[in-house]
């Protein structure tokens, strides 16, 4: 038996129907940086904000709220 994964990744998950595989493949390994290619300095995401369990999101409706 061997020891604990230590492979470091990220995972999606697709799920549907009517998927095209290989579309979804081709599109997403076109987005991974080739050999030598430097990670960019800028990074176009913004940080999401983080919310506590019982804390509201800026999207819930004050009538979903005062339900709970």
């Amino acid at each position: 038996m061997s020891g604990p994964d230590t492979t470091q990744g990220q995972e999606l998950v697709f799920i549907g129907t009517v998927l095209r595989v290989e579309a979804l493949r081709a599109a997403l390994t076109a987005c991974l940086l080739g050999p030598g290619e430097a990670v960019p300095a800028a990074d176009d995401f913004p940080d999401w904000e983080t919310y506590g369990i019982d804390d509201a999101c800026e999207h819930e409706h004050e009538r979903a709220l005062s339900a709970a």
